[in-house]
């Protein structure tokens, strides 16, 4: 009888045991399907991050390839604009120059006939008040003895054209002011007839 109780108490503490170690396994088990899920979680999103940066480095490439398109695009219009601002300061220049440059026409008589060029930058005086007037009326007075006897001598060796540039002449100016001017003078004849061209400009 005895035997029969001892019996069956070791039999309920082995069920109990045996349950105690299958739930201790079970639960074992669970903890490690949890962390092979996390792992795997990880790796996914690891992997979809990896994708997603090689993504981005290549549109990275991309976007740089066209930021230097476009800088030395943009460079050699910045180029472009500096070469057109140098040509455009060089004709405003060169307009500039030719407008402090005149040339008058002359004949035997000394008498004004023509005048290319805006007379007034130099001399003061309009075009319209040199024609028909004698070219001594910008001829520093003190200069009028040497151009008369130089003048005569041209119209006596008119035959050849004479070409000369006085770099150390004046122009007397409306106002009286006696001013430096270059000179280039040309002598010849014309249909048997006299002509001295007076090229002035500013020096």
């Amino acid at each position: 009888m005895e035997l029969d109780k001892i019996a069956i108490v070791l039999s309920a503490l082995t069920g109990f045991i045996t349950a105690i170690i299958g739930n201790k396994i079970s639960v074992g088990k669970n903890k490690v399907d949890i962390l092979e899920s996390t792992r795997l979680t990880l790796e996914s999103i690891i992997q979809a991050r990896t994708e997603e940066l090689s993504k981005l480095s290549v549109r990275l490439e991309i976007l740089t390839e066209k930021h230097n398109e476009l800088t030395e695009h943009y460079v050699n219009k910045n180029n472009e604009c500096d070469k057109n601002i140098e040509l455009l300061s060089n004709k405003i220049k060169a307009l500039e120059d030719f407008s402090k440059t005149f040339i008058l026409t002359c004949d035997s008589d000394g008498i004004t006939v023509a005048i290319n060029g805006d007379p007034a930058p130099i001399s003061g005086y309009k075009i319209e008040e040199l024609i028909g007037k004698p070219i001594d009326i910008i001829i520093p007075p003190s200069d009028r003895i040497q151009h008369h006897d130089a003048f005569v001598r041209r119209i006596e060796n008119s035959d050849k054209p004479y070409t000369t540039t006085l770099r150390n002449a004046f122009l007397l100016t409306k106002s009286a002011i006696k001013t430096p001017v270059q000179i280039v003078l040309t002598t010849f004849k014309q249909t048997g007839k006299f002509i001295a061209i007076a090229e002035f400009s500013r020096r």
